[in-house]
C-alpha cells in the first residue's frame, strides 16, 4: 500500500532522475544502491533483480539513502517488516538513475525488499505468468504460476522463496496473461468448488484485493476464457 507521502517521496525522487539528465537504463543494468548515511554515505550494498531479500541481515534497518536505476513497469518494494510485511514504499522504474538522499520517516527502518513488474503487454501464451500473494496490496509470501502450471493442492506449492504450503493464502494478485485465457483459483482441491478467473487481457492487469474470495483458494488451473466470477481491473 502507498500512501500520500509516499507517492510525494517517489514523485521527488522521479523528478531528481528526469532532471539529472542521465543515461536510460536497460534491462542488464538495474539496481538499486543503498547507504548506511544519508546523502548516500556511509556503508553501501547493491541489490539487483535476481534476487528478493525477505530480510535484508547486515543492512537491516539501516537503508538511510539510495540510488537505483528500473526501466518502466518495474517496482522495488521496500517493506518495514521482514519476510515483505507491513507498509511499504514502491519506487517506480523511470527508465533514468533516480536519486534518494534521504529517505525520511523510512530511513533506517526497511528490512526487506522484492521487484516487482508492474507493466507490459503480451499476445501469446509464451511468457504469461500469475504472482499471488499471501496478503492484500501484495505484501507477504509471494507464489509466481507460469502458464501451464497447474497446481492441484496448494498445500504441495512452494512460494518464491522455497516455502512450502500457499492453501487458502492467496489475497491479492498480479497477472500478465494474453485474451483467451485464464487462470482460475478454486475453493476446493482438485479444481473444485466456486472459482475466480484471473481473466487474460494481454496486458498486466492488477489486484489488491480479491474481496470474499481472499484466503479460499486450494487450487489453481489455466483454462481458456469462459464464465465463472472474474476479478478485473
Amino acid at each position: 500500500m502507498v500512501y500520500p507521502a509516499q507517492r510525494l517521496l517517489i514523485q521527488f525522487a522521479t523528478l531528481i532522475g528526469l532532471f539529472a539528465g542521465i543515461q536510460s537504463v536497460s534491462a542488464s543494468d538495474e539496481y538499486l544502491r543503498a547507504f548506511s548515511d544519508r546523502h548516500f554515505k556511509g556503508d553501501q550494498k547493491v541489490f539487483t533483480p535476481q534476487s528478493n531479500e525477505a530480510t535484508l541481515e547486515k543492512f537491516d534497518n539501516r537503508m538511510a539513502s539510495l540510488i537505483y536505476k528500473l526501466p518502466p513497469g518495474r517496482v522495488c518494494a521496500l517493506f518495514l517488516d521482514k519476510n515483505f510485511e507491513g507498509p511499504c514504499l514502491e519506487l517506480q522504474g523511470t527508465g533514468y538513475r533516480v536519486e534518494i538522499p534521504d529517505l525520511g520517516l523510512y530511513s533506517r527502518n526497511i528490512s526487506s525488499l522484492r521487484w516487482e513488474i508492474t507493466g507490459g503487454q503480451l499476445s501469446t501464451t509464451e511468457g504469461a505468468f500469475a504472482r499471488l500473494y499471501e496478503r492484500e496490496s501484495f505484501a507477504g509470501r509471494r507464489l509466481t504460476v507460469v502458464f501451464g502450471q497447474d497446481i492441484p493442492d496448494l498445500r504441495e506449492g512452494r512460494d518464491d522463496e522455497g516455502r512450502a504450503g500457499f492453501s487458502k493464502m492467496i489475497s491479492s494478485a498480479r497477472w500478465l496473461i494474453p485474451a483467451g485465457w485464464n487462470l482460475v483459483l478454486y475453493r476446493n482441491r482438485d479444481f473444485k468448488g466456486d472459482a475466480l478467473e484471473l481473466r487474460g487481457s494481454g496486458t498486466l492487469t492488477s489486484a489488491s484485493t480479491l474481496e470474499k474470495f481472499s484466503s479460499r483458494t486450494s487450487s489453481i488451473r489455466w483454462e481458456r476464457q469462459r464464465g465463472p466470477q472474474e476479478i478485473s481491473p
